[in-house]
């Protein structure tokens, strides 16, 4: 189990909130274990049936939440094989096991191909060229008891927190110069993500540039709770504790390879 450290520390500061107590704080994150495998791949080949779920997914309902926190994070690294507008891949936290009719909640982002949003909730996505960009999204899906209405089958994405575009490999380097051999080059990239009980959700990415990591999207955040929600409004659990990786099933033969992973609440 990939376990909490000072590497990462928490760095999200002064985020406007609904008021200045429900601000992401300043701190480092809380003891606790992060449950999550240090590393792990979310994979669709060509072996896999179309109609079949991309394997790897990572699904915990117990983050080991100290007492006394509401703000979840997450940090991984990762590159990416043939995942370019191919699918994309959810990073919820908040998550808890579906109830009665409900089938996901949680708060958090995505990485992927997210160019249309897929969601008349919130805003647009990320513009019809984005094939690969990152987006916070919320989940409050819920399946009435008259199953032949899907009205209260909603998430939310907001096109105001769109990121800068990302790309995978392989990628050919010096490709047709002679004097250096070409070589196969995969571009990583660092998520970090924040959630807390204000609903408020933000996030970063990094890039490597192959000897140091440099900002790819700054922060970027928005309270999830101001979307066009069904009614006005849904009934988030601040109690959940959960945590869910998973990526959409859709394309085929891609990779998403994750290391480093950290997780942790403050």
């Amino acid at each position: 189990m990939a376990r909490i450290h000072s590497k990462y520390p928490v760095i999200l500061k002064n985020l406007p909130g609904k008021n200045s107590q429900q601000k992401f704080r300043d701190n480092k994150s809380s003891t606790s274990v992060c449950p999550l495998p240090g590393s792990f791949s979310l994979v669709k080949d060509i072996n896999t049936p179309a109609n079949q779920q991309s394997l790897g997914s990572q699904k915990f309902l117990n983050t080991n939440r100290p007492p006394n926190t509401g703000t979840q994070w997450l940090v991984f690294d990762f590159f990416t094989f043939n995942f370019r507008g191919s699918t994309h891949m959810v990073n919820m936290l908040f998550f808890k096991e579906p109830l009665v009719n409900q089938t996901l909640h949680g708060w958090g982002n995505i990485l992927g191909d997210n160019h249309n949003g897929g969601t008349p909730r919130g805003s647009a996505g990320c513009g019809s060229n984005s094939r690969f960009n990152s987006e916070v999204e919320a989940w409050y899906q819920i399946i009435p008891s008259n199953t032949g209405n899907t009205a209260y089958w909603q998430s939310a994405v907001f096109s105001q927190t769109c990121g800068a575009e990302m790309f995978d490999g392989p990628v050919t380097i010096n490709a047709g110069t002679p004097s250096e051999p070409d070589y196969q080059h995969f571009p990583r990239y660092r998520l970090e993500l924040h959630a807390n009980t204000s609903h408020w959700v933000a996030y970063r990415i990094w890039r490597f540039t192959g000897s140091n990591w440099i900002i790819h999207t700054p922060w970027k955040g928005i309270d999830v709770d101001s979307a066009n929600w069904i009614g006005g409004t849904v009934n988030f659990d601040n109690n959940a504790e959960g945590i869910l990786i998973a990526a959409i099933n859709a394309g085929s033969n891609w990779s998403f390879i994750v290391n480093n992973v950290q997780c942790g609440w403050f």
